[in-house]
């Protein structure tokens, strides 16, 4: 049977979700570009890789974060939060992510079979919107083991 949880786990757990992911895009550069730490006309790579990775996580935790709180929030009225169901929102959400990108940066929507099935199948932010939820997840499972009654049998 599934448990609900409170409204602060829930918080806690969608603050800490896209850390990794935030982690990753924030160390790849700097492993993998040789010239990543070279200052060209003053300015400093690695302020600007800060400046970023603060505004991702703050667009995530105030346009995101609230409309996912949202949704979490229902669905633990419910006790309806499961592994799958997170994986499902974070491919629905990786295509609407693709979908207002596609619109706001190209100003065009996918028309032809072949754009969709990459849009719908071939989908690399699934990676990382996935990667979000799974990590959402644990955090709710550690939460639980943490948390559990203690017996002596």
């Amino acid at each position: 049977m599934q448990k609900s949880y409170q409204n602060l786990t829930l918080i806690v757990g969608l603050l800490i979700a896209p850390i990794p992911v935030l982690m990753i895009y924030f160390l790849y550069p700097i492993f993998t570009s040789p010239t990543f730490f070279d200052n060209y006309e003053g300015h400093s790579n690695l302020l600007y890789m800060l400046k970023l990775l603060l505004f991702a996580y703050l667009f995530y935790v105030f346009i995101l974060g609230t409309a996912l709180f949202a949704l979490l929030y229902w669905l633990n009225k419910y006790k309806k939060i499961h592994f799958f169901l997170l994986l499902c929102i974070a491919y629905f959400s990786a295509i609407l992510l693709v979908l207002l990108g596609s619109y706001f940066i190209d100003h065009d929507l996918p028309n032809t079979l072949i754009e969709f099935k990459k849009l719908f199948i071939f989908n690399p932010i699934f990676i990382f919107t996935s990667s979000t939820a799974f990590t959402f997840w644990l955090f709710l499972k550690w939460h639980d083991y943490r948390n559990r009654p203690k017996t002596k049998t």
